[in-house]
Order: structure tokens, then C-alpha cells, then sequence
């Protein structure tokens, strides 16, 4: 009798009936092979050296979460409660909003308090095209021969790069097509192959009528060939975000994380007017029913107090908190006058000033009506959760 746990003696593969010649494919028993453990660049989203995809609609802040990856993997910080657990560099190649991308990073830095800091992140200006095979051999090389040796005399490893957007990488082809996506999967895992690192495009999602029902825009082919897909959500103007893990090869599709963004003011144009950008802030994951997220809808007038206290606190135009329990881990607040002022800045819808500013009773009704909405917004923000109020000190929660 055969030893059924020895290929090379098993009849199945050395009858010369069967196998007249050298056989292609080779069979192992499946407790034969070797167990190994998943390696995630951020744990439970991300894998190592694999092809991930990102979607999500217009609107879901796709690109600052990508930066805010990118940021986060370099210094080996959180990513949202997900766990980085080795420094890695990234590379971002940019085929949208290519003007103004740059504003992103220096964002980043300047809220995470690593401003004018070497982080190990290249942007680069331009996609490779997908779809010829001497822009993907050029993108490889850069990798290999530029990035890299980059990447190493810092001291960091170049792990992940990412592609914004997946559309813009296929110039002059349809993502529906199926043919396109197989050859355009095809690049990208030869990228992660050469290049020995994780890819990771960004995508526009198809319309739907429901999250629930949406998927990567395109052809199949994108999802079904990627190690890992990450959704992004946003409930019409909800100010909350939802990370949704809809693939993960080695793990269950849950709702992973979300997050808000925040507003950081950089310095100002010639005309004198703020140079902003935004920033992510962890956020708490919302209660949901069934896979929809309940996202609780601000009002203009609460965002742009929100917006308010987030770049007075950017500006450090803060105080510290009175003495009472569970005060803010950075211990600062910002004083209700001079939020007032600044949520006025920011467009708190209150009416239209009186043309007589000189009509004592006009503009006393136009202040009034003024105050109440700013006191309505703030409101709203208390009760969200998202602010705290005592006296006339307010901190975001």
C-alpha cells in the first residue's frame, strides 16, 4: 500500500499513463501546508504587500483618509483604534485635485503637532497608466530605485503606495469595463509583486440607491481580485464618516471605525483670506440598525461652531479649563465671546445685517436674532456629544 502522506511514492503521480510528461501542476495535501499568519500594515484593514482597494462617494473625504494612513503609518501612530504595528512609508501618487493636494499634508502635520518634521511620505504628481506596460515599469522603478533608497536613509521601509484615483489611472478607458479592470488588476499586482509592497487605489463609488447596496464603481473584477475592501460612508450631510470593512481575506466584514473631519487653518492668501484645509478626528462609531449608520445631521449654524472651535484651537486662541471633573486630555478651552465672533466669521446664518447700522432697534433685533442661533448651534453641539459647556468655557469632546 502507497504512503498516502508521500506525493513522490503516490500512485496518482508516478503512473506514466497519467503524466507522459513533466506535470504543470503540483498538489499538496491540505494539512500539509504551511500555516501562516496574516501581516496587516494597519491591523485588520490593511495587509501587507497585497492589492486593497478604498471606495467611497463624492463627498466621504476619501483623500484625507488616505493621508491621514499614510501620516499615521510613518510615525507608527493609531489609525483609528487600528494598530500600526511596524513604521512604514508610503507613496502617494496624485491624479486629482493636483493643485491643491499639497495642502493636505501640511494640514496633517501641523494639527498632529509634526510641522516642518521630516515624515517619510512622498507625494508624487501623476498616476501611472494602468493600462500600458512601459508607465507601469516606470512606476516600478521609481519605487525600487528612488522611493526606496529614500525611504532607507530614513530609516523607514517603503510599504504601501496609493493611487488617487483608480479612474485616473485608466486614461481614455471605461472602469466598467471588464476587460480594462482584468488588465488593470493584472498591473497592479505586478507592482505588488516587483515592487514588494502594498497597493492601494482609491475609487469612486456607483450609484445606488441605498449604502447598503453600493459598491466600487466599475467592473466587478475590482473587488473580487483585491485582498481587502474598505468602504467610506457619509449619511447626506452628516457630519460623521463610517469605515466599513466590506472584504477582508482573512478576517468577517464589520463597520471598523469613523471619523469627523476638522478645519486647519495653514496662513493666508494675498487677499488676506484663510488658507484651510482639514484634518481627521477619531470619532466615536455611531449606533447603527442592521448595516445603516444613524449619523445625528448638524445644523449649518452647529458646523460652523464646530468649525470655530476647532480652528480657534489651531490658532491657540484657548485658556485652560476651569477645575471640574473629566476636563480635556490637552486640559485647553476656548471663551464663549470669542467663539461667538469667530462662529460669525465662519457664516452662522442669522439674516442679513440692517442696511442703517445707525437704527439702534434694527440692529438690536439683528444682534438678538444672532445670539439665538449661535446659542441654538451650540446647543445642538452639547447634545451631540461633541462639545462641552460650563459657564462661559466650551471644549470639544
Amino acid at each position: 500500500m502507497s504512503d498516502v502522506n508521500n506525493i513522490a511514492t503516490h500512485p496518482a503521480f508516478t503512473t506514466p499513463e497519467i503524466f507522459s510528461h513533466k506535470p504543470t501542476f503540483i498538489g499538496t495535501w491540505g494539512h500539509q501546508l504551511p500555516v501562516e499568519p496574516a501581516e496587516y500594515l494597519v491591523e485588520g484593514l490593511i495587509p501587507r504587500r497585497a492589492y486593497s482597494l478604498i471606495y467611497g462617494r463624492r463627498g466621504s473625504a476619501k483623500s484625507f483618509f488616505v493621508t491621514h494612513m499614510a501620516y499615521t503609518g510613518a510615525l507608527q501612530m493609531s489609525f483609528l483604534g487600528h494598530e500600526v504595528a511596524d513604521r512604514f512609508g508610503s507613496v502617494i501618487f496624485v491624479g486629482e485635485k493636483k493643485a491643491r493636494f499639497g495642502k493636505r499634508p501640511r494640514a496633517w502635520l501641523k494639527a498632529n503637532g509634526h510641522e516642518g518634521t521630516l515624515v517619510p511620505v512622498l507625494v508624487v504628481e501623476g498616476v501611472p497608466n494602468l493600462m500600458d506596460p512601459d508607465s507601469v515599469e516606470q512606476c516600478i522603478a521609481y519605487l525600487n530605485d528612488v522611493a526606496r533608497p529614500m525611504m532607507e536613509d530614513v530609516g523607514v521601509p517603503l510599504e504601501a503606495v496609493f493611487f488617487d484615483t483608480l479612474a485616473r489611472c485608466l486614461p481614455g478607458h471605461s472602469v466598467s469595463d471588464q476587460a480594462v479592470a482584468s488588465q488593470a488588476v493584472e498591473s497592479i499586482e505586478r507592482i505588488v509583486k516587483e515592487a514588494r509592497l502594498s497597493v492601494i487605489p482609491i475609487a469612486h463609488i456607483a450609484k445606488a440607491a441605498t449604502n447598503q447596496d453600493a459598491t466600487a464603481k466599475g467592473a466587478g473584477e475590482w473587488e473580487d481580485a483585491a485582498e481587502a475592501v474598505v468602504r467610506i460612508e457619509r449619511e447626506g450631510q452628516a457630519e460623521i464618516r463610517t469605515v466599513t470593512n466590506t472584504k477582508q481575506s482573512d478576517g468577517p466584514e464589520a463597520m471598523a471605525a469613523a471619523f469627523l473631519l476638522d478645519i486647519v487653518t495653514l496662513g493666508q492668501s494675498k487677499r488676506g483670506r484663510a488658507i484651510d484645509s482639514c484634518v481627521i478626528r477619531e470619532a466615536d462609531i455611531p449606533e447603527f440598525s442592521g448595516t445603516r449608520a444613524r449619523a445625528p445631521s448638524l445644523s449649518a449654524d452647529a458646523l460652523a461652531i464646530d468649525q470655530a472651535i476647532s480652528r480657534m484651537m489651531a490658532e491657540g486662541q484657548t485658556v485652560p479649563v476651569p477645575d471640574v471633573p473629566g476636563p480635556p486630555s490637552n486640559g485647553l478651552a476656548v471663551i464663549m465671546r470669542l467663539l461667538r465672533s469667530k462662529a460669525y466669521e465662519l457664516g452662522l446664518r442669522s439674516g442679513e445685517a440692517p442696511e442703517d447700522m445707525a437704527d439702534a432697534k434694527a440692529v438690536s433685533t439683528w444682534e438678538e436674532r444672532r445670539k439665538k442661533a449661535f446659542e441654538r448651534g451650540l446647543g445642538e453641539l452639547v447634545k451631540a456629544h461633541k462639545v462641552r459647556r460650563e459657564g462661559s468655557h466650551i471644549w470639544p469632546l
